[in-house]
């Protein structure tokens, strides 16, 4: 059996064999939780389809962790002291005026 999925690159449905779909879940920055379905294209692209919890939950295919929760979050590393930047002094160049023009003589 396959799955129906839009591919936004073609501008076209495409059907994925079920042997490429995986289960994923979507967090969102308020803690809202998304559930789809991930198909490889013949190509190598990712295809998302979002289904309901209901439909999520009855398919058999294989769960692939989200990518927020699959990232393991490393301890900060504390900052060295910053050494104080030495302090350099401008000059600035004296200012030269340009040289002034002459007015064009006038032809009699």
């Amino acid at each position: 059996m396959s799955v129906e999925f839009y591919d936004v690159k073609l501008r076209s449905k495409v059907k994925i064999d079920d042997k490429k779909i995986s289960k994923t879940t979507f967090e969102g920055a308020n803690g809202s939780v998304r559930y789809g379905i991930r198909g490889e294209t013949a190509d190598g692209r990712m295809l998302t389809k979002f289904v309901s919890k209901d439909d999520w939950d009855k398919m058999s295919y294989p769960v692939v962790k989200s990518a927020k929760k699959a990232a393991k979050k490393e301890p900060k590393k504390e900052a060295a002291p910053k050494k104080a930047a030495a302090k350099t002094v401008k000059k600035e160049a004296p200012k030269k005026e340009a040289p002034k023009k002459k007015a064009p003589a006038k032809k009699k």
